[in-house]
Protein backbone atom coordinates (compact mmCIF):
# COMPACT_ATOMS: atom_id res chain seq x y z
CA UNK A 1 0.00 0.00 0.00
CA UNK A 2 1.06 3.26 -0.99
CA UNK A 3 1.02 6.59 1.03
CA UNK A 4 0.76 10.32 0.13
CA UNK A 5 4.34 12.54 -0.38
CA UNK A 6 2.81 14.21 2.35
CA UNK A 7 2.81 11.13 4.82
CA UNK A 8 6.60 10.38 3.41
CA UNK A 9 7.48 13.85 4.51
CA UNK A 10 6.23 13.51 7.68
CA UNK A 11 7.70 10.14 8.11
CA UNK A 12 11.54 11.37 6.89
CA UNK A 13 13.84 12.76 9.13
CA UNK A 14 11.63 11.46 12.39
CA UNK A 15 10.24 13.24 14.74
CA UNK A 16 11.53 16.20 13.67
CA UNK A 17 9.23 16.79 10.14
CA UNK A 18 6.42 15.78 12.32
CA UNK A 19 7.02 18.32 14.99
CA UNK A 20 7.69 21.01 12.53
CA UNK A 21 4.98 20.07 9.45
CA UNK A 22 1.90 18.27 11.94
CA UNK A 23 2.34 19.29 15.90
CA UNK A 24 3.36 22.83 15.37
CA UNK A 25 0.93 24.15 13.17
CA UNK A 26 -2.31 21.97 14.84
CA UNK A 27 -1.60 22.82 18.14
CA UNK A 28 -1.50 26.74 17.38
CA UNK A 29 -4.35 26.41 15.23
CA UNK A 30 -6.18 24.47 18.45
CA UNK A 31 -4.94 26.79 20.46
CA UNK A 32 -6.56 30.13 18.73
CA UNK A 33 -10.08 28.24 18.55
CA UNK A 34 -10.15 27.35 21.54
CA UNK A 35 -9.28 31.09 23.02
CA UNK A 36 -11.44 31.90 20.26
CA UNK A 37 -14.46 30.04 22.15
CA UNK A 38 -14.12 31.80 25.60
CA UNK A 39 -13.23 35.23 24.12
CA UNK A 40 -16.78 35.11 21.95
CA UNK A 41 -18.56 34.14 25.64
CA UNK A 42 -17.26 37.36 27.36
CA UNK A 43 -14.51 39.38 25.73
CA UNK A 44 -13.35 41.46 28.19
CA UNK A 45 -13.44 38.65 31.08
CA UNK A 46 -10.21 37.23 30.35
CA UNK A 47 -7.68 39.44 29.42
CA UNK A 48 -4.70 36.87 29.20
CA UNK A 49 -6.55 34.42 27.09
CA UNK A 50 -6.83 37.42 24.63
CA UNK A 51 -3.02 37.71 24.81
CA UNK A 52 -2.51 34.21 24.08
CA UNK A 53 -5.03 34.15 21.16
CA UNK A 54 -2.94 36.97 19.49
CA UNK A 55 0.33 35.32 19.71
CA UNK A 56 -0.83 32.02 18.71
CA UNK A 57 -2.30 33.59 15.59
CA UNK A 58 0.76 35.65 14.89
CA UNK A 59 2.83 32.41 15.56
CA UNK A 60 0.38 30.62 12.58
CA UNK A 61 0.66 32.52 10.37
CA UNK A 62 4.21 32.82 10.51
CA UNK A 63 4.84 28.99 10.82
CA UNK A 64 2.38 28.63 7.53
CA UNK A 65 4.66 31.11 5.64
CA UNK A 66 7.83 29.12 6.56
CA UNK A 67 5.79 25.88 5.30
CA UNK A 68 5.07 27.39 1.90
CA UNK A 69 7.99 28.43 1.36
CA UNK A 70 9.75 25.32 1.90
CA UNK A 71 6.72 23.04 0.61
CA UNK A 72 6.66 24.92 -3.04
CA UNK A 73 10.01 24.85 -4.11
CA UNK A 74 11.02 21.39 -2.30
CA UNK A 75 7.98 19.38 -2.56
CA UNK A 76 5.67 20.62 -5.29
CA UNK A 77 7.65 21.88 -8.12
CA UNK A 78 9.91 18.67 -7.94
CA UNK A 79 6.96 16.33 -7.74
CA UNK A 80 5.32 18.54 -10.70
CA UNK A 81 7.73 18.86 -13.13
CA UNK A 82 8.62 15.19 -13.02
CA UNK A 83 5.62 13.60 -12.83
CA UNK A 84 6.19 11.93 -9.50
CA UNK A 85 2.56 12.52 -8.18
CA UNK A 86 1.36 9.09 -7.23
CA UNK A 87 -2.35 9.70 -7.25
CA UNK A 88 -4.84 12.66 -7.41
CA UNK A 89 -4.82 11.97 -3.65
CA UNK A 90 -1.60 13.00 -3.61
CA UNK A 91 -2.17 15.96 -5.24
CA UNK A 92 -5.17 16.83 -3.00
CA UNK A 93 -3.21 16.26 0.31
CA UNK A 94 -0.59 18.71 -1.13
CA UNK A 95 -2.28 21.38 -2.04
CA UNK A 96 -5.25 21.13 0.88
CA UNK A 97 -2.37 21.74 3.18
CA UNK A 98 -0.94 24.32 1.20
CA UNK A 99 -4.59 26.08 1.60
CA UNK A 100 -5.20 25.15 5.09
CA UNK A 101 -2.41 28.25 5.69
CA UNK A 102 -4.12 30.94 3.81
CA UNK A 103 -6.68 31.76 6.53
CA UNK A 104 -3.82 31.20 9.04
CA UNK A 105 -1.69 33.86 7.84
CA UNK A 106 -4.95 36.31 6.84
CA UNK A 107 -5.34 35.95 11.04
CA UNK A 108 -1.68 37.03 11.30
CA UNK A 109 -1.97 39.80 9.29
CA UNK A 110 -5.46 40.92 10.81
CA UNK A 111 -3.42 40.56 14.03
CA UNK A 112 -0.59 42.47 13.46
CA UNK A 113 -3.00 45.11 11.83
CA UNK A 114 -1.72 44.81 8.39
CA UNK A 115 -4.97 43.74 6.75
CA UNK A 116 -8.44 46.05 7.67
CA UNK A 117 -6.20 48.41 9.81
CA UNK A 118 -8.89 51.38 9.46
CA UNK A 119 -11.56 49.22 10.27
CA UNK A 120 -10.37 47.60 13.15
CA UNK A 121 -9.29 51.65 14.19
CA UNK A 122 -12.85 52.82 13.46
CA UNK A 123 -14.10 49.77 16.00
CA UNK A 124 -12.12 50.30 18.72
CA UNK A 125 -12.66 54.20 18.45
CA UNK A 126 -16.82 53.17 19.15
CA UNK A 127 -15.63 50.97 21.49
CA UNK A 128 -14.37 53.96 23.40
CA UNK A 129 -16.64 56.63 22.12
CA UNK A 130 -19.89 55.55 21.37
CA UNK A 131 -22.01 58.33 19.81
CA UNK A 132 -25.11 56.47 20.36
CA UNK A 133 -26.12 53.40 21.83
CA UNK A 134 -26.43 50.31 19.85
CA UNK A 135 -30.10 49.57 21.44
CA UNK A 136 -31.16 52.48 20.06
CA UNK A 137 -33.31 52.21 16.90
CA UNK A 138 -31.24 53.75 13.94
CA UNK A 139 -33.74 57.17 12.39
CA UNK A 140 -32.57 58.35 8.96
CA UNK A 141 -32.01 61.22 8.18
CA UNK A 142 -35.28 63.63 7.58
CA UNK A 143 -35.61 65.40 4.15
CA UNK A 144 -37.81 68.67 3.45
CA UNK A 145 -40.65 69.51 1.40
CA UNK A 146 -38.43 71.48 -0.51
CA UNK A 147 -35.78 69.04 -1.45
CA UNK A 148 -38.62 66.58 -2.77
CA UNK A 149 -40.34 69.27 -5.16
CA UNK A 150 -36.75 69.72 -6.31
CA UNK A 151 -36.57 66.02 -7.02
CA UNK A 152 -40.06 66.07 -8.66
CA UNK A 153 -39.78 68.91 -10.81
CA UNK A 154 -36.37 67.73 -12.41
CA UNK A 155 -38.24 64.68 -13.25
CA UNK A 156 -41.34 65.91 -14.67
CA UNK A 157 -38.83 68.15 -16.54
CA UNK A 158 -36.73 65.81 -18.10
CA UNK A 159 -39.87 63.49 -19.06
CA UNK A 160 -41.37 66.15 -20.85
CA UNK A 161 -38.33 66.71 -23.11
Amino acid sequence: MYSTHYMDLLMQNSPWNLILFMAIPVILAETIAITELFLLKSPNAYPMLSKVNHIAGVLAGLAFVGIIIYFIPNVIIPLATAGEFRTWIDVVAIFSYILAGIPMILLALLNLRLLFRKVIEQKESQATNPKRNRFQKYKPPRTTWIQCTKVTTITIEHSIS
